[in-house]
């Protein structure tokens, strides 16, 4: 070990890292600070929040960093309003024409707008 070293290790000694990684608890996650109380949508991936997930201090997708070209995610209700089925059609066909994103992206997002367009047709 090094000589130098300020940090303890993780493990206790004599415990290997595996028994370590078996017994680890990780720390509660904090509350979210003013949630939103209603599903939310992001607009460029597709992910779905469910209520009280996500703050609304910052309404931005974590998943594909929404954040970073300012594209707050919106309501499940008023995204589907303001889409219609020939839209998701539009969308579906745009993206599987699109080249240079790995495969599994690529079926992710996919299968987020077929589901978008499974709850418009639902709710028509």
């Amino acid at each position: 070990m090094w000589p130098f070293r300020t940090k303890q290790p993780k493990a206790k000694p004599g415990q290997t890292f595996q028994e370590w990684r078996r017994s680890y608890v990780p720390p509660v996650a904090p509350p979210i600070l003013d949630p939103i109380e209603v599903e939310t949508v992001c607009p460029l991936c597709f992910l779905r929040y469910a209520p009280g997930t996500l703050s609304a201090r910052v309404p931005f997708c974590s998943d594909c960093a929404s954040e970073g070209i300012d594209f707050p995610t919106e309501p499940l209700d008023s995204y589907l309003a303001g889409k219609s089925v020939a839209d998701f059609d539009s969308m579906l066909e745009r993206w599987e024409a699109t080249e240079g994103f790995r495969p599994e992206y690529k079926a992710q997002k996919a299968a987020r707008m077929r589901e978008l367009k499974a709850l418009k047709l639902a709710s028509i």
